[in-house]
């Protein structure tokens, strides 16, 4: 009698936690028999719940504005993260598709040369010196095209248009730039003074910083009014005085 026909089936004994119920038979030799499955799976017949005290707890979270560091779970090394960081620079240059690799490395030294010659300090300094390479390349590309020989008046239009914006975010991020080294310097502008009598006021450019430290010469000094001058005697003369 030919042997009862079996399929073979492998399935992990944990894969789901013993959430799914055994689905199989032993039968002889030591094989499993394929049973009839549930068309819901392990949906229709849940696991019990574990009891709150068995769960694991969390503690010691970090806020939300918070991160643990990466490294502990990071399947990187240094020389990946390197790599990642030049890869967001270079992609900020113009390459062409039939470039050979003298030239294709020769972009990729100049466009880190001009990241470095930034001098970033900081994050921010850093995001904005990797900005400020990819909208210079921008502008170049787009006067480059706008200078293509026997082109449409339109599309030279188009390219210049262009080449404008991004000359003039690339000047919004030098401005950012100072602006978080602190090199914006501070002015303070005199409205109008009002001197009361015996007062001093100075007349001219007031410094701050380094040159109010400077010597300056002795201002003017406006000071108060003066006495009202005598009355001359402007009587007229009399008749006698004027016949000698």
């Amino acid at each position: 009698m030919a042997a009862r026909s079996r399929r073979k089936f492998l399935t992990p004994e944990n894969i789901d936690g013993g959430a799914t119920p055994a689905q199989t038979s032993d039968v002889g030799g030591g094989e499993r028999e394929l049973a009839t499955l549930n068309p819901q799976g392990a949906l229709a017949n849940p696991a019990p719940a574990k009891p709150i005290e068995e769960r694991e707890r969390l503690s010691g979270r970090l806020p939300p504005f918070k991160l643990e560091r990466f490294d502990s779970v990071a399947y990187c090394n240094r020389n990946d993260v390197e790599i990642a960081k030049l890869t967001e620079i270079l992609s900020l240059i113009p390459m062409p598709p039939a470039i050979g690799d003298t030239q294709r490395d020769a972009l990729y030294v100049k466009a880190i040369d001009l990241f470095e010659s930034v001098g970033p300090a900081d994050g921010i300094e850093g995001m904005l010196s990797a900005q400020m390479v990819g909208t210079h390349n921008a502008a170049v590309e787009c006067l480059r095209r706008a200078m293509i020989y026997d082109q449409s008046l339109e599309a030279r239009k188009v390219f210049l248009s262009q080449a404008e914006r991004m000359m003039g975010m690339y000047m919004r991020h030098v401005d950012a730039l100072a602006k978080h080294r602190g090199g914006e310097q501070q002015s303070i502008t005199v409205g109008q003074v009002n001197v009361e009598s015996g007062g001093q006021a100075i007349v001219g450019n007031v410094g701050v910083g380094e040159a109010s430290a400077a010597p300056a010469t002795s201002p003017p000094v406006i000071e108060g009014p003066d006495a009202p001058a005598a009355v001359a005697d402007l009587k007229k003369p009399t008749r006698g005085k004027a016949r000698q």
